[in-house]
């Protein structure tokens, strides 16, 4: 699922992190485009959230 993918990049981005962090065989510019994709899956799903919060409303908006 879409939750799982996002679990995923942010699980990828620390492990980047960590591995450069430790003079791991990384790039920063590996470690930042990682954190980038977890960020902009973060920001994704909570936009969906809010988009499915507010039909959500609207449609109870129409039931009263």
């Amino acid at each position: 699922s879409s939750l799982i993918e996002v679990n995923n990049k942010q699980i990828d981005s620390e492990n980047a992190v960590k591995t450069y962090a430790s003079g791991g065989d990384i790039s920063v510019h590996e470690v930042m485009i990682a954190s980038e994709k977890a960020s902009l899956a973060m920001q994704m799903s909570l936009q969906l959230r809010n988009k499915i919060l507010q039909a959500y409303n609207e449609i109870n908006q129409i039931r009263v």
